[in-house]
């Protein structure tokens, strides 16, 4: 099925109507999946559209602006996961205008009017619309009104193994203290950072040690400083990689800067065709250890040889 990235403000009408699946997505954990495969399937028995929505940059930075910003995942990470399901369009949403519509008037005029929705389904805590006043009751009414040409289901909660509903918050938490393992599976997927690739200093090489670079995302959740067990996703293959997302203390003065994402391959590809400024994926699995100064380059050679002993046992 084709796959299209629609911006809200340039759709052209169409006669044909959407299934539509309604959130930010975040993530796009187990939760979030189970509503997606119900919006595919609903699309398929109807012969609509199967669509999903998402906003270009996180609502709390309208909302609580005085908030930070951590995000799970970041509009192109969230577009790749998309892509991975039999959806036929993303279309993305930027927050400030629809903040402006009263939630009947988004009803109407952004999902019946504009998309053409024969379908919509949201978890139990959707709201949307001026002042957050739109919710799951204003959706069934709505439903109602229109004598069900507008069909709406709400996606029960799904739960992880020890009975707590997942959610991205939770999720957020859990990388936020450094647990890759128990969110990633709660995402269903590794979390992952996504980058264009850069130019280093060349230390790497000369301990011995070459890594591939970019500048973690200042919007993505603040994940531990220090060294992770990775996958480095090359040429659509993964390979095992020691990742330190970081400072580099020992090699650098300036800490202000925002952390760097250093990747270096534990089994290297046969053909490394990666050029700078080509994206870059990484798939974080383990939190292996705190990054540190050392006293010394050899110290950090010794530490670096036995990060890579540990994450390839």
């Amino acid at each position: 099925m084709p796959f299209e990235i629609i911006q809200l403000s340039s759709l052209s009408p169409t006669n044909k109507k959407r299934a539509l699946a309604l959130g930010m997505f975040d993530g796009i954990h187990k939760g979030h999946q189970f509503l997606l495969k119900q919006v595919i399937h609903k699309a398929a028995q109807n012969n609509l559209i199967p669509c999903a929505m998402t906003f270009r940059e996180s609502p709390l930075k309208w909302t609580n602006p005085k908030s930070e910003t951590q995000l799970i995942t970041s509009l192109d990470e969230r577009l790749l996961l998309f892509k991975s399901f039999d959806l036929a369009e993303i279309i993305v949403f930027d927050f400030p205008a629809l903040n402006q519509l009263e939630p009947e008037a988004y009803l109407k005029d952004i999902l019946i009017d504009k998309l053409n929705c024969a379908y919509l389904t949201c978890g139990l805590n959707h709201k949307f619309g001026k002042e957050k006043k739109g919710n799951i009751n204003l959706l069934k009414h709505f439903s109602e009104q229109t004598k069900n040409q507008l069909e709406f289901e709400v996606c029960e909660p799904i739960y992880s193994e020890d009975q707590q509903i997942i959610s991205s918050s939770q999720i957020r938490e859990l990388l936020q203290n450094g647990n890759i393992q128990k969110a990633n599976q709660l995402l269903g997927h590794c979390f992952f950072i996504y980058g264009c690739l850069q130019t280093g200093k060349q230390m790497g090489t000369k301990l011995g040690f070459p890594t591939l670079n970019f500048e973690y995302n200042p919007e993505k959740v603040k994940i531990p400083i220090g060294v992770y067990a990775a996958y480095t996703e090359i040429n659509s293959k993964n390979y095992l990689s020691a990742v330190n997302i970081g400072f580099a203390p020992t090699l650098n003065q300036n800490l202000t800067l925002p952390p760097i994402v250093e990747s270096h391959l534990l089994e290297l590809p046969p053909d490394l065709n990666i050029k700078i400024g080509e994206k870059l994926k990484i798939e974080l699995i383990e939190f292996i250890r705190p990054e540190k100064k050392f006293d010394s380059l050899e110290s950090l050679k010794k530490q670096i040889q036995l990060d890579c002993q540990n994450i390839l046992k």
